[in-house]
């Protein structure tokens, strides 16, 4: 993938994170669960931004780094951060009419929902750091 494609889905996981992140400080319970997604999701934004860097960088010195083109495959580590995020995002969304006011009484997670997608986004997370200090060896 082109250095332009993965910047464009790097900066679509930034949006989604930073959605995620909006409707979390909206949330008032689940305080546990919640500052556990949160600082997940602010410690995922602050890597994907150091990671457009590096693209953005490389691409004006005609530079491609060829580990962190493997990140953007098709349900590489890009995907699958996005699908994470989807999910979180889909969850965590306001809803409309009574489903509101539902919503608002109850934390949307069930079970092992919370640890299961942390745990998901932290292996992505890892695989790009390693891909990032690959590249920079």
């Amino acid at each position: 993938m082109d250095p332009l494609s993965i910047t464009a889905s790097i900066a679509a996981l930034l949006h989604l994170s930073g959605a995620v992140v909006q409707y979390l400080n909206e949330v008032k319970s689940a305080s546990s669960d919640r500052q556990k997604i949160l600082d997940e999701v602010v410690t995922l934004s602050g890597l994907l931004y150091h990671l457009r860097s590096l693209v953005e960088r490389n691409q004006q010195t005609g530079e491609w780094l060829e580990t962190m083109s493997s990140l953007s495959v098709p349900n590489g580590p890009l995907d699958r951060l996005g699908g994470s995020l989807g999910f979180l995002s889909t969850k965590l969304a306001p809803q409309k009419g009574l489903k509101k006011v539902g919503k608002a009484i109850s934390w949307p997670f069930q079970g092992r929902e919370v640890k299961e997608v942390l745990e998901a986004m932290e292996r992505q997370k890892v695989i790009i750091g390693l891909a990032m200090q690959n590249d920079h060896m």
